[in-house]
Order: C-alpha cells, then sequence, then structure tokens
C-alpha cells in the first residue's frame, strides 16, 4: 500500500532542546544568552556565539569545547547540513574524559546528527544508543526525547520498523511524561505509519491518525493540525475512499502556502 504525504518526513520533529542546560556563570555572559536562546531562538544563540569567536583563543579548554558544542548545535537546530565529522570528533573525545555526562549525551547526540546528515545511518544509530547510555540519570527531558524521535526515524528509514516503534513509543512516552503536548501529534503520526507501512494495518494506522489530529487541534495548533489532515487526506486516497479524501483536502485547498500545492496534486 502507498500512502501519500506531505513533504514533512520522519525528520519533523527536529527539536533538540536542552532544558537541562543552565547558564552557568563561569561561562562570558553571551555565552549565558545563548545557551538560554538554543531551545526556542537558535537564530539569536547562533549570532551570541558568533560575537564570542574572537577571544574564545583566551577562554579555558572546557568554555572552548562548549562553546563549539553550542554552536553546532545551534546549526542543527537551524537545518545546517553537516559535512564533516572533524570537529564533532574532537568534542566527544574531550567530553568523553571529562567527567560532564550531560555534556557528554549532548556530544553524543549531535556527533549522530553529524552522521545522520553524511547519509551514515548506522553510525548515527550508534551514536543515538551511546548518548542514552551517558544520559542514562539525566533530567535532560528533551534532548531524550530528540534521541528517541531520532532513533524512530532512522531505524524506519532502515525497514526495522520494530525497533522503530519502540523507540517512537518512547519517545511519546517522554512527552507524556514531562507534558510535552507539542510534540507529541508528531510521534502518533509516526506510529500511525509505521502501522501502515509495516503491517498494513489500517484500523491501528488511522486510529493514531487521528489521535494526531485531534491531539493538535486541541493544542490549537493549526500548521500541525494541517499537515496531518492533509497527509490523513492522502491515506484516505490510497484506501480508495475518495469522497472521505476529497473532503479532507479541500479544507485546505485555498490556502496559500507551501502545502497548497500537495493539496491540489491529491486533488488532482
Amino acid at each position: 500500500m502507498k500512502y501519500i504525504y506531505v513533504p514533512l518526513l520522519f525528520l519533523s520533529v527536529l527539536f533538540a532542546g536542552l532544558s537541562c542546560q543552565r547558564a552557568e556563570k563561569s561561562y562570558p555572559s553571551a555565552m549565558q544568552r545563548a545557551i538560554g536562546l538554543l531551545s526556542t531562538r537558535p537564530d539569536s544563540a547562533l549570532y551570541y556565539l558568533s560575537q564570542l569567536d574572537s577571544q574564545m583563543a583566551d577562554e579555558p579548554e572546557e568554555t572552548r569545547m562548549y562553546h563549539r558544542l553550542l554552536t553546532l548545535a545551534a546549526e542543527d537546530k537551524l537545518y545546517v547540513p553537516h559535512t564533516s565529522d572533524s570537529l564533532i570528533r574532537e568534542i566527544v573525545r574531550y567530553y568523553e574524559g571529562y567527567g560532564d555526562s550531560d555534556k557528554l549525551m549532548m556530544a553524543y547526540y549531535y556527533q549522530g546528527s553529524v552522521w545522520r546528515d553524511m547519509n551514515d545511518a548506522p553510525r548515527a544509530i550508534d551514536c543515538y544508543h551511546r548518548a542514552l547510555e551517558a544520559g542514562r540519570h539525566t533530567r535532560c527531558s528533551d534532548l531524550l526525547i530528540s534521541i528517541y524521535s531520532q532513533l524512530g526515524t532512522l531505524l524506519a528509514y532502515q525497514g526495522v520498523y520494530d525497533e522503530s516503534l519502540q523507540a517512537t513509543r518512547t519517545a511519546l512516552a517522554l512527552c507524556r511524561q514531562y507534558r510535552d503536548t507539542l510534540s507529541s501529534p508528531f510521534f502518533l503520526r509516526n506510529i500511525g505509519r509505521i502501522w501502515g507501512i509495516h503491517w498494513h494495518n489500517t484500523d491501528s494506522m488511522l486510529y493514531y491518525y487521528r489521535a494526531a489530529l485531534s491531539q493538535a487541534l486541541h493544542n490549537r495548533d493549526t500548521f500541525t493540525a494541517k499537515v496531518i489532515s492533509i497527509e490523513l487526506g492522502g491515506v484516505y486516497y490510497d484506501l480508495g475512499k475518495m469522497d472521505t479524501a476529497k473532503v479532507r483536502l479541500l479544507k485546505y485547498q485555498d490556502e496559500e502556502d507551501d502545502l497548497d500545492g500537495i493539496v491540489s496534486m491529491t486533488l488532482g
């Protein structure tokens, strides 16, 4: 069964938050500002980090390494593709001997993200598992969710659907544990995809898609609701339920944004 999806793939949840990171007073003030902004304003975080480039040579080694790690993290959140692993290798080696498990977990996570961008899924998956091991006692809830999200993504692309489902369910459980309702619709949607693609279980697939849409509407997150609703229209189309698909898609046909072409193509 071939489903038509809007262009938001499993990697739509690249939200590596840093709720456990504190703006330690030992760091320069601009770096402290960057730490506080990294989760919500990575562009601003990157600006503050760039202001420190010229003075990093005079800072302690840990400050230099953390500055590099934060810069890499901000670029990742801004979807700047990674093309080399030399910098993150250096950062990982440093934190493997430094003794800060949260920063080591973060370093492993971004090492996985580098390998992900370089299309080496096996190495990326290994790094994400290393991140989980390093952070087994962590309080970094957002980063844990991101790790399981990435594992679910890459394992699905590798066709390892059982493990992908387990990782995605763990991400969803962590969202509920930490009351992250904004991210949970995507995980519900991804679980629905796995049920449809791997097991061809229409009832379970539609259940999770509807749950995802319901959660997005409950959040009053109109964009996410639109994304999931349009994708659900494509699912109904593939199931041969043309009237239901048409109703779902016509709701958004006249809205002018990047998704309008997908809606028009499917309706056509």
